[in-house]
């Protein structure tokens, strides 16, 4: 069982017909660099579609979880999660979208640096493009191959000295894909996720 502190917790309002929507937002950071991420919707409230956004420190937000429809109850709170999975590092910025067009204010969380990761993959999801940081002291990649889940091999190339190092993504369709680095006789594996 994962052991997680609190590293944010904040208080949002914002209107719709000036009333109280969001009673919390919250955001925890586990041991394995996933954030716990909680908001409750408040009784008699309800808003059409919401959507759970992350940015790095570029603040260009993705929507990383939709729920569709009809959010809220009129007989009682409703609380809603999301767990982030990714090997997130730095300051990272988490807000829930209501109604297509209105934002509770930003969540701002600074995910610790771990010098005993071998690499980073950002942003999570991507759409466009996707950031490998490799950790230099603990790696030495010199080829990088991506796979899709079923294992067939989609790309393959030998990695420059650029650190971090971008990568057009916009050819793969939404999903999840493995990534493996070789190090000379060592292999790295993670993964990252594509989005719409």
């Amino acid at each position: 069982m994962n052991k997680t502190s609190l590293l944010f917790f904040t208080l949002l309002s914002f209107s719709i017909s000036n009333a109280q929507v969001i009673d919390r937002f919250k955001a925890n950071i586990t041991d394995d660099s996933s954030v716990l991420l909680g908001w409750t919707v408040v009784s008699g409230k309800t808003c059409s579609d919401m959507g759970l956004e992350f940015a790095d420190e570029s603040y260009n937000f993705q929507t990383i979880h939709f729920i569709a429809g009809i959010c809220g109850s009129d007989a009682e709170d409703l609380n809603y999660s999301f767990e982030h999975i990714d090997e997130l590092s730095g300051r990272i910025h988490y807000r829930v979208r209501f109604n297509f067009d209105e934002f509770s204010d930003t969540i701002s969380i600074v995910a610790p640096v771990k010098q005993s990761q071998p690499l980073w993959i950002y942003p999570q999801p991507a759409k466009r493009q996707l950031n490998i940081q490799l950790n230099r002291e603990s790696i030495e990649a010199t080829q990088l191959f991506i796979f899709e889940l079923g294992g067939r091999l989609l790309f393959q190339s030998d990695l420059s000295r650029q650190n971090p190092i971008p990568m057009d993504v916009s050819s793969l369709l939404p999903g999840y894909y493995l990534i493996k680095l070789v190090s000379g006789s060592k292999q790295f594996n993670s993964r990252f996720i594509i989005c719409d």
